[in-house]
């Protein structure tokens, strides 16, 4: 993280280049691009996360008000009234479901974006003798292969460390789009490619 103060400084507190005049960054300083990227990602799945569980909690307010009027109503014998009151419990039902079911998505994409922070970090904090590549779009099945050790899986938002030999795989359904870091160019791989 020291090169990412070094080049925040850099960016902040040097004077304004001329026009004419190019401002070398040091390597690695696109990562900090990609760092704040992912952290934005990460931001706004959080705060889906915490709205869809809010949603999923009005619904179970909901929901347990509506079986309280059923029971009064079945109480007092209004048959009409219990069952509107049963209709809106089972509609409360089913949206607290799905609203619980989305936030648990979301929360597995925050997760999925705190290893590609905590990815970004260790490049940030130790340059690779390879070339690195993060993967901004991945979809379907997509693994890599380094070495001669067994394929895992690769993530949005991943950065991986390549080197000659490694071997990149996606699935029939599967594509990814690979931005290779220090300005080498992007690949971009379609389904049943290696």
């Amino acid at each position: 993280m020291r090169l990412a103060g070094a080049v925040l400084a850099l960016l902040l507190f040097s004077p304004p280049a001329a026009a004419a005049e190019v401002v070398q960054l040091p390597p690695g300083a696109e990562l900090l691009g990609l760092y704040s990227h992912v952290w934005h990602l990460r931001h706004e799945a959080a705060a889906e996360a915490d709205r869809l569980e809010a949603e999923a909690r009005r619904c179970a307010a909901t929901e347990a008000r509506a079986a309280a009027l059923r029971e009064a109503a079945a109480a007092a014998g209004e048959a009409g009234t219990a069952a509107l009151a049963a209709r809106a419990l089972a509609e409360a039902a089913r949206a607290k479901t799905a609203y619980a079911e989305m936030a648990a998505r979301s929360r597995r994409r925050l997760e999925r974006l705190d290893e590609a922070l905590a990815a970004v970090r260790r490049r940030l904090d130790r340059p690779s003798l390879g070339s690195a590549a993060a993967c901004t779009r991945v979809s379907g099945e997509v693994a890599i292969r380094t070495g001669d050790g067994p394929a895992g899986p690769v993530t949005e938002g991943a950065v991986i460390d390549l080197h000659p030999g490694d071997e990149i795989v996606t699935g029939e359904a599967g594509s990814a789009r690979l931005q290779v870091l220090g300005g080498r160019g992007a690949l971009s791989l379609g389904g049943g490619t290696a």
